[in-house]
């Protein structure tokens, strides 16, 4: 695809997508900050505070896909303004929730915007971007990684659970507002593909397999990252004698380290122009430094390769993203559909293989921690079996174009 020039109101669209994102991830998160207030408010076990937090998650195996084929037929701007407007009436649905039932469809109800957004990235930075979206991809989920960081950080310090999440609440709701106002669905002038019924958009994007390679990828680096992440502060307390506090402050910091991994791999990418070496590196040695930081020794040893996991565990997640857009068979047209695809799929495989290895793993932290790492790597077998088309020089940096756009 010939680059065009960039209008510089692309940053603007960037930024309203990141800032749902950043809320929608950090009203999650707010969860796991106030657990101590929650649980006990809503009288719920340990299992049912886990399936609230995921519940947001768990929303993106339903909508991604509907919602991505709706954004390919009608527009991002008014599929994921819908969607985030849901969003919002529900989050502020949280303050008179008083069982867990209730709470459990109101954490669903919040993860539809973020869930619809993540499809329609692949169209929207497409749009905006063109061959420079893997970087607004990366940027993208960073601010996903920031919005983990500052729920985790500043929910507790709210008054109450009540303002939690109230003001979160109308953050998002402001944030709504933004997005109506400010987003675009390309710019002014750019060809916009005729349009087909939703299911049409649906099949194209079905049909592909390379969309389910990446799919495939994509899940197997969520599942193992997020998996690993979570179960490293239990495990170096129970089987490193570590304090709680610095057990959890690991954990902290590789969520931390994650937002310059979102950043650093597309960089990479767009250096190399060969996406598939990138992620092929990225996996096997992200993989390898996962084994080898559970078996390092105390000290800066071990703080070192939790920053090159925490930056191997992100750097590929924006990468695939935006692969689809590079397809021929998927291109703009089809964009959302395929992002919506590899959502539902990667989160299919990021609730099934925690599981399955905690089966086979049980209460042996040190071959849980090995499997992470296998799974993680093997992730670059899908990766070679992408089009090699994919790997190419990148172009040089397009000349900015000012004016009003669509």
């Amino acid at each position: 695809m010939e680059s065009r020039t960039l209008s510089s109101y692309r940053w603007v669209v960037l930024l309203v997508s990141c800032l749902i994102i950043f809320i929608a991830d950090y009203i999650q998160f707010q969860l796991s900050a106030l657990a101590t207030e929650i649980m006990p408010a809503l009288g719920i076990d340990v299992a049912q505070f886990s399936a609230l937090l995921l519940a947001p998650l768990l929303a993106g195996v339903f909508v991604s896909i509907p919602g991505g084929s709706l954004a390919d037929k009608f527009g991002a701007k008014i599929v994921v303004g819908v969607a985030t407007a849901i969003s919002v009436v529900l989050a502020f649905g949280r303050l008179v929730a008083g069982d867990f039932t209730v709470m459990l469809i109101m954490m669903l109800g919040t993860g539809i915007a973020p869930s619809v957004l993540q499809a329609a990235t692949i169209k929207l930075f497409g749009a905006w971007f063109e061959d420079k979206m893997d970087f607004a991809m990366g940027i993208y989920f960073a601010a996903a990684c920031c919005g983990i960081a500052a729920g985790l950080a500043t929910s507790a310090f709210f008054p109450s659970v009540q303002d939690a999440y109230l003001w979160s609440s109308i953050a998002f709701a402001v944030i709504l507002v933004l997005w109506f106002v400010l987003a675009k669905n390309q710019p002014k002038g750019a060809e916009v593909p005729p349009s087909e019924p939703v299911m049409q958009y649906f099949g194209v994007a079905i049909k592909n397999k390379f969309v389910w390679l990446i799919a495939i990828a994509t899940g197997l680096g969520m599942a193992t990252a997020t998996n690993y992440s979570g179960i490293l502060p239990q495990a170096m307390v129970e089987m490193r004698g570590v304090d709680i506090m610095a057990a959890n402050n690991m954990a902290a910091f590789l969520t931390i380290v994650s937002i310059f991994g979102s950043i650093i791999g597309p960089v990479l990418c767009q250096r190399s122009g060969k996406p598939r070496l990138v992620l092929v590196v990225i996996c096997i040695l992200g993989g390898v430094v996962m084994i080898a930081n559970w078996y390092s020794p105390m000290g800066i040893i071990l703080w070192v390769l939790l920053c090159f996991n925490g930056i191997f565990s992100a750097a590929s997640g924006p990468i695939l993203q935006a692969l689809p857009f590079q397809l021929p068979e998927i291109g703009l047209k089809y964009a959302a559909s395929a992002g919506g695809v590899i959502g539902s799929v990667s989160l299919i495989i990021s609730y099934v293989l925690p599981i399955g290895i905690g089966l086979i793993a049980g209460t042996d932290y040190t071959l849980n921690f090995i499997l992470e790492g296998i799974f993680f790597a093997i992730a670059f077998i899908p990766v070679l079996m992408l089009p090699r088309s994919l790997d190419r020089k990148r172009s040089a940096a397009p000349e900015e174009l000012e004016g009003s756009e669509a």
